[in-house]
């Protein structure tokens, strides 16, 4: 993170440069992937309530525990945990929509066990980022994740940005368009391949 900022100082400070800067920023950092982000539904609703700031930190934590193991067996990378969303990375849409729907099954079967309700709203999209691993990671594909994952996806949801969506429906994901006008265009809902 520390060099990632001197570059970025040096960017703001040093305009004769910048076009180095630039590429000096996406040959160190730079990739092209898959980012995902998770959040837990319901929030506003449920720490408002007495017992429930306690539970929903309760459901934070669980989900801290859960979601790496997770990500990483389907060939992800966790990038952060902040508030009540995770952020990964993975090289494929494939790989980060197999995340999703794992981490929803989880957050199920852990439900089924205990009722202690985990729903989860998951986007996705495929691009171009700059990625600091285990710190933070920028781009549209990632504006475009946390924007389906945190604005537009309900419970057990996996949205797919325009980029990702024509990736999964390549390789036989069924999707469905959305008709939100908030989530960007060509965006959609995805579900599993059938296994036929």
């Amino acid at each position: 993170m520390v060099e990632f900022n001197a570059l970025l100082d040096s960017y703001v400070d040093d305009s004769k440069d910048r076009a180095a800067v630039v590429d000096e920023i996406w040959r160190r950092f730079g990739t092209d992937g898959a980012a995902l982000n998770v959040d837990l539904c319901g929030f506003a609703r449920t720490a408002g309530a007495p017992d429930g700031l306690l539970n929903f930190l309760g459901l934070i934590r669980r989900m801290q525990r859960l979601a790496p193991p997770v990500i990483e067996a389907a060939g992800g990378s966790m990038v952060k945990m902040e508030a009540d969303n995770c952020f990964a990375v993975f090289t494929t849409p494939l790989a980060a929509a197999d995340a999703a729907f794992r981490l929803i099954d989880a957050a199920n079967a852990l439900e089924s066990q205990d009722g202690l309700t985990m729903d989860l709203c998951c986007g996705l999209e495929a691009g171009p980022m700059l990625l600091l691993p285990g710190k933070d990671f920028f781009g549209h594909s990632v504006n475009v994740a946390c924007k389906l994952g945190e604005d537009v996806a309900g419970k057990d949801e996996v949205l797919a940005g325009p980029a990702a969506r024509a990736i999964l429906d390549a390789a036989g994901w069924p999707s469905q368009d959305l008709d939100d006008p908030t989530a960007p265009a060509g965006s959609a809902r995805i579900s599993r391949p059938s296994l036929a």
